[in-house]
């Protein structure tokens, strides 16, 4: 039935006025479904199935599992956090160090310094350290304390462990002193250790030493210069091993010292220096420097370093000086021997020039010019002294320029300059009479008058000190015996072609007006002459060597203090050697013993000295029993 009405609708519209066909569409390439609807209502496949629920899958169900677990882990650790629980934190533990803001340096600084465990639960190996500054020393014993540790063991929770530390502390007055304060531990069922630090400040209030300087303010240019040095001690206890350091401005010439430095020219060991004790130190010295330069001495004080003999290691004071150098109207300048320094060193019997070079600097002219050279000390021979254009004084060793032994000195024009010189023979004693470090000192002073802007004339003037030091004669007697000497002859006499002659070879050292150190002589033996082993005194044995490879034969000799061989006794060693001529030395006299030489250091003027002497032959001049037509080889 309802088919037939559907059939009717279908009719109407077939042949309503607006009716339009439909054709279909073109077929398409590709194959598609077309959607065929019902007219009708038609009951859904779904709708007649058993709506039951689907079963989750396994990603699902890993997605909702581990949500759920990080729900429960995030509550724990929120429950932990906000409790506390057994969680140990290093906010928990507190050091705290208790002492005076300041401290004299040298005395005792007590600390006290408490350790507070606010954890829940026990810290275990717990250790204390305590690392001060360079140069703190124990109350005890004034020993190095650079680093304290102490056990502390366990601290339970909400224990306060106290500790009283006491050290002194070693410094330059003023200065911030810092001390670090840990606690390293550890807690049950970890290997890990962990750190709690407390920085404490303590200010020196005063230090050991005080250090000052004093020197003038302004000096001519190379004019001697004297810098005073004083060392103080305002500690209540010895301090040891004390150290001073100079540092010195560029164009500065060191001259000498007193006392005289440890190292150098300038460092000095002071060693200990007791309470209340104060040390002067006066160094002497020439600045050259241009016109109105300043130069500034810096001087440190402290205590030695601990790895190092040489360096401060704790400063306990500086200071410095400044020095003005002005350009004098009236200058001077001296060469000796022609060099400039302030010292030079001479021989013993060397003549010594010095030359005096003088300039007038202003812009005027300086009328009644004199020069005087004043000689002092023991190192000069004065029936040697020679001078050109002046006058000596020997009752007052004195020599003197001036308008009378030179004209030019009348009158100096602005700018004029000139040379004057003189000699002498340095020397250090004669026979047994040897000076003990034979110097000569020199003081020059040139002076003059100029016509002041006030129209007065006005005295100039200006100074120099000039220093010669003459070295040690160290000298070597060596002789070649055959009949004397305290070995037995042995061998042909004259000595014979290809026969071996044993002679005695005596070193005798010795030492004039210096004390020297490490003498050494030697000697190579040639070819011909072999080395037979006889030393005398046989205790000397151990200083003397030979070294078949090169024929050298050394005896160190050692220390020799001056007048050795003059005022006391001079050292000897004697030693046989062997010559066996050979035919072509038929008719000479062969050497025995060559290259001799006798060297050593002058501790009073620090070169190195070497004296040689000819060598010895078979003309044994010094043997008394010896005739010299024996000198030469025979067949």
């Amino acid at each position: 039935m309802d088919n037939e009405n559907n059939l009717e609708e279908i009719k109407k519209d077939l042949y309503r006025r607006e009716f339009k066909e439909k054709r279909p569409s073109i077929r398409p390439l590709f194959y598609t479904r077309g959607a065929e609807a019902s007219s009708e209502w038609a009951a859904s496949p779904r709708e007649e199935k058993d709506e039951r629920a689907s079963p989750l899958t396994m990603f699902q169900k890993i997605f909702f599992a581990s949500l759920v677990f990080f729900v429960i882990a995030l509550a724990v650790a929120a429950s932990i956090f906000f409790s506390g629980g057994n969680i140990v934190s290093s906010e928990n533990v507190d050091v705290q160090v208790l002492g005076p803001i300041s401290v004299g340096a040298g005395d005792e600084l007590s600390l006290q310094i408490s350790v507070t465990n606010d954890n829940a639960i026990a810290i275990e190996n717990t250790d204390l350290v305590i690392e001060y500054p360079d140069g703190t020393r124990t109350v005890e014993g004034g020993d190095p304390l650079p680093r304290f540790r102490k056990s502390l063991d366990t601290i339970a929770a909400g224990e306060t462990v106290i500790e009283v530390q006491k050290s002194s502390l070693y410094g330059s007055e003023g200065s911030d002193r810092l001390i670090r304060v840990s606690v390293e531990y550890r807690i049950a069922g970890s290997n890990a250790i962990f750190v709690k630090s407390a920085d404490y400040h303590a200010s020196l209030s005063s230090a050991p030493l005080s250090l000052s300087v004093e020197s003038l303010s302004e000096v001519a240019a190379n004019q001697e210069t004297t810098i005073e040095v004083t060392i103080a001690s305002n500690a209540k206890s010895p301090v040891e091993q004390v150290l001073l350091r100079a540092e010195y401005p560029s164009g500065f010439t060191f001259l000498e010292a007193s006392p005289k430095p440890r190292y150098g020219t300038a460092l000095w060991d002071l060693g200990t220096i007791e309470p209340g004790t104060i040390v002067p130190i006066v160094i002497k010295g020439f600045i050259d420097a241009q016109d109105n330069e300043q130069k500034v001495f810096s001087f440190a004080t402290g205590r030695r370093d601990e790895k190092s003999e040489r360096n401060i290691g704790a400063v306990y004071g500086l200071s410095s000086s400044e020095i003005f150098v002005k350009r004098p109207f009236l200058s001077m300048t001296t060469r000796i021997n022609g060099s400039d320094a302030p010292k030079v060193v001479a021989d013993g019997e060397e003549r010594v020039s010095i030359d005096i070079g003088w300039s007038n600097n202003l812009p005027s002219r300086i009328s009644d010019v004199t020069i005087t050279a004043n000689l002092s000390g023991r190192g000069f021979d004065e029936s040697s002294v020679g001078v050109s254009r002046g006058a000596y004084r020997s009752a007052d060793n004195i020599i003197v320029w001036n308008k009378e032994t030179n004209g030019d000195f009348a009158s100096v024009e602005a700018g004029e300059s000139g040379t004057v010189s003189f000699s002498f023979i340095a020397q250090t004693g004669s026979g047994s009479a040897q000076y003990v470090n034979p110097r000569l000192k020199a003081s020059f002073n040139i002076s003059g008058r100029r016509l002041s802007e006030s129209g007065a004339m006005e005295d100039i003037s200006s100074v120099l000190t000039r220093e010669v030091v003459v070295n040690s004669n160290l000298r070597l007697s060596a002789r070649a015996l055959y009949y004397s000497g305290p070995f037995q002859k042995s061998g042909p006499m004259p000595p014979r072609a290809e026969r071996e002659t044993a002679y005695t070879i005596v070193w005798t050292a010795a030492n004039a007006s210096n004390d020297m150190a490490n003498v050494v002589v030697r000697g190579i033996l040639p070819p011909a002459v072999s080395w037979l082993n006889t030393v005398d005194p046989p205790s000397s044995a151990e200083n003397i060597s030979y070294d078949p490879k090169t024929g050298e034969i050394v005896w160190r000799a050692g220390d020799m203090k001056a007048g050795t061989g003059f005022a006391r006794a001079a050292p000897e060693i004697a030693f046989q050697v062997g010559l066996t001529p050979s035919i072509s030395d038929v008719g000479k006299a062969p050497d025995i013993v060559r290259d001799i030489s006798i060297s050593g250091k002058d501790l009073f003027t620090g070169e190195n000295i070497q004296n040689v002497r000819p060598p010895l032959t078979t003309n044994l001049t010094t043997d008394s029993s010896f005739q010299s037509e024996h000198a030469q080889v025979v067949k």
